[in-house]
């Protein structure tokens, strides 16, 4: 059984979610439902998280300013 919920939003963005949804053949309420499912996920990694480890450090080691960032950040 769903839930009702009232929500208050800017009407320029209501006009411009109902175009999307309906051009997607979707409802507003399964598209906030569907962002609100995926927001709220329990284990939903952040973007730092995810990118995280995935680029290699410059190097610049000699240079005051990076390695004391590189000790901040990277250590």
């Amino acid at each position: 059984m769903k839930t009702r919920l009232t929500l208050s939003f800017d009407p320029d963005v209501v006009t411009m979610a109902k175009g999307y949804t309906q051009s997607r053949g979707v409802s507003l309420s399964a598209l906030v439902e569907q962002y609100l499912d995926k927001q709220t996920r329990l284990g939903e990694e952040s973007i730092a998280s995810h990118w995280r480890g995935k680029f290699e450090p410059a190097k610049k080691h000699g240079d005051p300013r990076y390695d004391f960032l590189a000790k901040k950040y990277l250590d």
